[in-house]
């Protein structure tokens, strides 16, 4: 496992590009958080009011207490997946237009381990983008002012689920990647797919909103609800959203190994 990963780590090793959209994704984590204090200000202190009982308070502050700011920015930073994609489809569709996949099977590889290795690569892209979260979350993070100190740790669950949910959707990009084979044509692909199942997601009643592809492994993290606002109860998944999400992962890997052994391995 190992040696699949220095393998893959070696093609990537010099490619700017990647460095660069990986970069701008943690970075983004920056802005996220300091216009979340914002808008909260402006938008949400009849919200914030409400989740602190009535008492005079910043609402700013309030979500960066650790009671909330791990539920808040895991929730945010998971929106911008995208750029994750955007990676992976130029790790996959580079490998199909150089020829670097079907080089790799020539040299002995078999194509589990073409699979095991890009599968490594996302499973250290979510490590990484996850520890980064966790101390960018710890530094922000402060106690609540006007209440009791509460563990520091106590939502920190949510940052497995961002790595859970970023893992999910760069395999769908692997696996759009590995059908299209051309970089505009897999983000094209992306783009539209999230686009189209945003648009039946209007049609789809709520309850069966929840199994659509993107907004399964999207939804490991839910939305803000009204026991949020009224009641500061925090929206944890519960085991059916974890299942569907964790199923339509291994769904995207059986899919990407099924292309491997049926599709061509270059352009």
């Amino acid at each position: 496992m190992l040696r699949i990963l220095k393998i893959e780590l070696r093609k990537i090793v010099n490619y700017v590009p990647l460095w660069v959209l990986f970069a701008i994704y943690l970075l983004l984590f920056i802005p996220t958080a300091f216009t979340v204090e914002s808008a909260a200000d402006f938008l949400m202190s009849e919200y914030v009011s409400a989740m602190t009982q009535g008492q005079e308070t910043d609402a700013g502050s309030v979500l960066f207490s650790y009671q909330y700011i791990w539920y808040v920015l895991s929730f945010l930073n998971l929106k911008f997946a995208v750029f994750l994609s955007l990676i992976i489809v130029t790790l996959v569709t580079n490998e199909f237009q150089f020829r670097t996949l079907r080089q790799n099977i020539i040299d002995g590889m078999s194509r589990l381990e073409v699979l095991l290795g890009k599968q490594l690569i996302m499973l250290l892209i979510s490590l990484i983008s996850g520890l980064f979260l966790f101390v960018f979350i710890l530094v922000l993070g402060e106690q609540p002012k006007d209440s009791d100190p509460i563990p520091v740790f106590e939502g920190a669950v949510y940052v497995i689920y961002f790595m859970i949910g970023i893992f999910g959707f760069m395999n769908f990009a692997y696996l759009i990647s590995s059908l299209f084979k051309n970089a505009g044509l897999s983000i094209l692909g992306v783009i539209v797919y999230w686009i189209g199942e945003w648009i039946v997601g209007w049609f789809v009643p709520d309850q069966y909103e929840r199994f659509l592809p993107a907004n399964a492994i999207g939804g490991i993290i839910p939305g803000p609800t009204e026991e949020l606002v009224t009641k500061s109860i925090l929206p944890y998944p519960d085991a059916l959203t974890i299942g569907i999400a964790l199923g339509y992962i291994a769904l995207f890997v059986a899919l990407n190994y099924w292309v491997l052994l049926k599709g061509k391995l270059s352009k």
